[in-house]
């Protein structure tokens, strides 16, 4: 679905050829390092969404034109019940979209370019840095930022974020690979205490070019959420033959897939799974635990048990738990969003652990071809971890 967005940050995504971070190349191209505060456009192809705190959806990105499929407002869920119920999101069901606050704006960098100037350049907050403490870039390209935990929202459910974390942001992709973005979040925690039974999560609200027409699956064996449109126009074309995913390819401490939730933006379709009644944070801790906003358990239509995974079926092949069905059993898509999570792990005091997740797109002829492409993809950025496993930045 098509949508007028609030004042964004802009960032095209361009690439390379190489593998892993890169160091600047010397002198070829030199340029002073430019902090964004408010909005910042790299590029007129493709570009990445970033938004800052004066715009509401905090820490999440928005990508254009790769197979027509846009995540919009996408990023990560952090929650915990320890000491009550705290949450820090990237939400779509109010205004602002979100509660993690930028600080020290926003950094658009090419591996090309030699920065100078680079005094602003957050090292103390863990930007990562070469071996002469220049600013250091993933992939060819890369959008990074510093978030901290939002407090004082007038909004109930953005009123208690996890306390104690700090979250670096990283997007990169690579030239010869071009639908593949990667985002990696560093998360710190700078309580001074353990921080235990921490979830996290991915979120994003996907849309394609056939409006409100879209279904969710989830493809357990990849770990893959992928989105798809099996609408037809008059002709019998599909309206839009692509397909789009994401799946965790690196998880805090090596966290095991915890669920697959139904998420929806209107309560017409699963009220209980809607955005519509959420005035706190505990919703959020139960999406993440694969429940719904009750608390009750997702439970497989094909089989009556209860799952905290949902639309595992094959919709290509009509089988098992499919998004989109009407109560006619016809495709009957609509306006979706889509959550992941991974099981709770504790921080220790101090400690930095990663999570990467990898944005996949395809525009085959048919959505079944896009989605063979998107998990072929997965399968090929798990097997090469050079190209997105880095060390954690000193601090």
């Amino acid at each position: 679905m098509l949508r007028s967005l609030p004042l964004l940050v802009l960032l095209a995504l361009a690439a390379c050829d190489s593998g892993g971070p890169t160091d600047p190349p010397g002198d070829e191209a030199t340029a002073p390092l430019r902090v964004f505060e408010d909005q910042a456009s790299f590029g007129p192809d493709a570009p990445i969404v970033f938004a800052l705190e004066a715009y509401g959806a905090v820490g999440a990105f928005d990508l254009r034109a790769r197979s027509g499929f846009t995540p919009f407002a996408a990023g990560l869920w952090l929650g915990t019940d320890a000491g009550g119920p705290q949450a820090s999101v990237v939400w779509l069901g109010e205004f602002p979209y979100g509660n993690y606050a930028a600080v020290g704006g926003l950094f658009s960098l090419d591996a090309d370019t030699l920065y100078t100037d680079t005094e602003a350049w957050p090292r103390e907050r863990g930007a990562p840095t070469d071996a002469q403490g220049r600013p250091l870039v993933y992939g060819d390209r890369m959008l990074w930022g510093s978030f901290d935990m939002a407090t004082g929202s007038d909004v109930p459910e953005y009123q208690s974020p996890v306390a104690g974390l700090r979250v670096n942001m990283a997007v990169f992709e690579y030239d010869d690979a071009p639908d593949v973005q990667y985002l990696r979040y560093e998360i710190t925690n700078t309580s001074g205490a353990a921080l235990p039974d921490v979830q996290t999560g991915f979120y994003s609200d996907t849309d394609s070019p056939a409006p409100i027409s879209d279904a969710v699956g989830f493809d357990a064996a990849a770990g893959l959420s992928y989105v798809y449109n099996l609408s037809r126009d008059d002709t019998g074309a599909y309206r839009a033959p692509g397909a789009a995913g994401f799946a965790f390819i690196q998880t805090a401490a090596g966290a095991g897939l915890r669920a697959h939730r139904i998420m929806r933006k209107n309560n017409y379709v699963n009220p209980e799974f809607g955005e519509l009644g959420v005035e706190s944070p505990v919703p959020f801790l139960r999406a993440l635990d694969g429940l719904s906003n009750d608390g009750d358990p997702m439970i497989d239509p094909t089989t009556g048990a209860a799952t905290r995974f949902a639309f595992t079926g094959d919709p290509f092949a009509g089988t098992g738990w499919r998004d989109g069905l009407g109560a006619d059993g016809r495709y009957q898509g609509i306006d979706i969003r889509h959550l992941t999570s991974v099981d709770p792990v504790t921080f220790a005091p101090g400690q930095t652990l990663v999570v990467t997740v990898a944005w996949v797109t395809a525009n085959a002829e048919t959505p079944a071809a896009s989605y063979g492409a998107v998990r072929s993809t997965l399968s090929s950025v798990r097997a090469d971890p050079s190209r997105w496993q880095f060390p954690v930045a000193s601090r």
